[in-house]
């Protein structure tokens, strides 16, 4: 653990904290280290990024990656993650049909997104940098969500 404590991550991580104030401590150095495990430190920063004003196309792939994820789960019969997923998706879509400004400080201070959803957020972006899924969505194919599997496709994250 403390090969993970290093300044870079500590200064990342207070960072998040003094941007995003609902987050916890432990949740904003959480969150730094799977960003600093991003080799491409220019998309992080860049004006659009997850961390940034979403675009339209972003807003619409993280929603819907959401609602992939809640068909997951009700393909594993795990009731309670598939109606928070759900229900995540949803509000992301209401928000891109009405065409509204979104960033990750609005989803970090929305009603029941917990920092798993929140995280997995952060997970879609680094996957995108590096055309990969995200650890959830290869941790629910490999548990059996079969037809999930088949359809997924690797997230993707636009600057423009």
């Amino acid at each position: 653990m403390r090969a993970f404590i290093t300044s870079k991550n500590n200064k990342l991580a207070h960072s998040l904290r003094a941007v995003y104030p609902s987050l916890s401590w432990g949740a904003a150095f959480r969150l730094a280290l799977t960003v600093a495990a991003v080799n491409d430190t220019t998309a992080v920063q860049h004006p659009r990024s997850v961390f940034g004003s979403w675009t339209h196309a972003s807003l619409r792939g993280v929603a819907g990656h959401f609602w992939g994820l809640s068909a997951a789960y009700s393909e594993l019969d795990d009731r309670g993650r598939a109606y928070a997923m759900k229900a995540l998706s949803r509000k992301l879509f209401a928000v891109h049909e009405a065409r509204c400004e979104f960033s990750f400080y609005n989803l970090a201070v929305m009603d029941n997104v917990a920092e798993g959803m929140l995280s997995e957020v952060v997970d879609y972006f680094t996957a995108a940098l590096s055309s990969d899924h995200t650890p959830r969505t290869k941790r629910v194919i490999a548990a059996g969500a079969a037809v999930y599997g088949a359809r997924v496709v690797p997230p993707a994250w636009t600057f423009e």
